[in-house]
């Protein structure tokens, strides 16, 4: 039987997999500077293939950036340009 923490542990990589379609290292420290920065990576890739033009397959992946934008201070701003992308995106289904 498995502690509670090792189920933790089993249950984020399982989860990690699932949305990224990748089974990294990096994934076992979350916290780390590098798995933030190879998620949002992932998420900047995969916005940019689902806001397309062209419809591809994403190959599984689930994880792709929210359009908005957290500055320093705090404040939360539309990426504009993206956004009205995001909503034709939408009006097409």
């Amino acid at each position: 039987m498995m502690s509670a923490g090792g189920d933790i542990k089993a249950y984020r990589k399982s989860l990690w997999y699932e949305h990224t379609g990748r089974a990294e290292e990096l994934f076992k420290q979350p916290e780390s500077l590098e798995c933030v920065q190879t998620v949002r990576l992932i998420g900047d890739q995969m916005w940019k293939t689902y806001s397309g033009e062209e419809v591809v397959d994403m190959e599984g992946v689930h994880l792709v950036t929210y359009p908005m934008n957290v500055t320093e201070e705090g404040h939360v701003e539309d990426l504009a340009e993206v956004v009205v992308v995001f909503f034709q995106i939408l009006s097409q289904w």
